[in-house]
């Protein structure tokens, strides 16, 4: 053999032989990914409730809600008390021996025992009566009614009348619209409304305003004393007058 041949093979003997190709590892298939669940929905809103608006005041005229028999013999009155001379009308219970005139007119019809007290029909339910506005009957029954035209004898400070339609306003009344008046000018009147309708209880106080009430009695006004008999009222069972003092005090 040649050398050149023995090279050649001892080349092809000392080549390492060439290793197995490594098998392939499969990799694990990812896990499929749950799907997201959706959000609930958000539930709808739920309407906020609706309040019902208040029922309007009533407004029907005093003489056709009034019982008949007391029509023509109440009184209105912005007070916040009971003045001496009448009663409320309230529905309490009065005593026979103190208002037998009233008694006669009313009877047992309202309530009461028929001998020694009886009821006061309650009209609070009349317009305009509210909060501040009250029915009263006077005892005596020659006083002039709320309904009366003649203003010649004089109110109590703070009672109220209806006035005709077209008449003039009668001097010493003042019409129930709200107005704001100046404390200075109207002294008596303040200590007896005090701030119950409006104003500032320093310089100025406002009478009642009751033209809403006015829209069905055919053209006729609500007007208040601004002058007359100071009303006074009494102390609780004693029979003593109480110091008038203003409502607000």
């Amino acid at each position: 053999m040649s050398k050149t041949a023995f090279k050649s093979v001892s080349k092809v003997a000392s080549k390492p032989a060439l290793k197995p190709a490594a098998k392939a590892i499969a990799k694990p298939s990812p896990k499929p990914t749950a799907k997201a669940k959706p959000a609930p929905a958000a539930p709808a809103p739920v309407p906020a409730p609706v309040t019902p608006p208040p029922a309007p005041a009533p407004v029907s005229p005093p003489l056709s809600a009034m019982p008949a028999n007391l029509a023509d013999k109440v009184c209105l009155s912005a007070l916040s008390f009971t003045p001496m001379g009448f009663l409320p009308c309230d529905g309490s219970q009065s005593s026979v021996s103190a208002a037998p005139t009233v008694f006669a007119l009313l009877g047992k019809k309202y309530g009461g025992d028929g001998k020694t007290t009886f009821g006061m029909p309650n009209l609070s339910g009349i317009a305009p009566a509210s909060a501040t506005i009250h029915y009263v009957l006077a005892l005596d029954p020659q006083y002039s009614p709320m309904t009366s035209n003649d203003f010649s004898n004089g109110d109590n400070l703070g009672f109220i009348r209806l006035l005709k339609k077209g008449a003039a306003l009668p001097k010493g009344y003042l019409y129930c619209d709200g107005s704001l008046l100046p404390i200075a000018q109207d002294c008596a009147l303040f200590s007896l409304l005090g701030t119950f309708f409006g104003g500032d209880g320093v310089k100025t106080f406002v009478v009642p305003d009751l033209r809403k009430f006015e829209t069905k009695l055919g053209g006729a006004r609500y007007v208040i004393a601004e002058y007359g008999i100071f009303p006074c009222r009494l102390l609780g069972g004693s029979g003593r007058l109480a110091d008038t003092s203003p409502p607000f005090a």
